[in-house]
């Protein structure tokens, strides 16, 4: 079980040691769990707590961009991977007031032209959401 989810995770700075944590959380576990060894049960909540830092780390890293409106793209990018939002919801996501909304929404028209985010009606209401072509090319990164 291991040996699949370590041969499966991609290769990245976010993945950085999460293998060696996997290990060493492995006997804490089972000796947590009051178990003489390490089962399958103890590998699975090891590799989830490995997973659940990734995503942590993924959600948490640093924007590196070269201005603010490549940042501010990048920060609605990672706002809608987890979720489609609300022209209002996005803006407070990203915290669109503290950049300015000339910026926010010169990064909203440069990543709806490049076909990475469309906007999704249901009645009423309308919600930004990442394309679908787009959200597997980000995660190939």
């Amino acid at each position: 079980m291991y040996e699949n989810w370590y041969n499966s995770r991609g290769r990245s700075e976010h993945t950085k040691r999460l293998d060696t944590y996997a290990l060493r959380l492995m006997p804490l576990l089972a000796l947590n769990d009051s178990k003489k060894e390490v089962d399958c049960d103890t590998v699975r909540k090891a590799l989830d707590i490995a997973d659940w830092e990734l995503a942590v780390r993924m959600a948490h890293d640093p924007i590196d961009a070269d201005n603010k409106i490549a940042a501010m793209e990048e920060k609605i990018r990672r706002q809608l991977r987890e979720r489609n939002l609300s022209d209002r919801d996005l803006k407070r996501a990203t915290n669109a007031n503290r950049a300015g909304l000339w910026v926010f929404n010169k990064a909203v028209e440069n990543l709806e032209s490049a076909g990475e985010i469309t906007r999704q009606s249901h009645g009423r209401s309308k919600s930004w959401m990442l394309s679908s072509d787009s959200s597997s090319a980000i995660d190939d990164r």
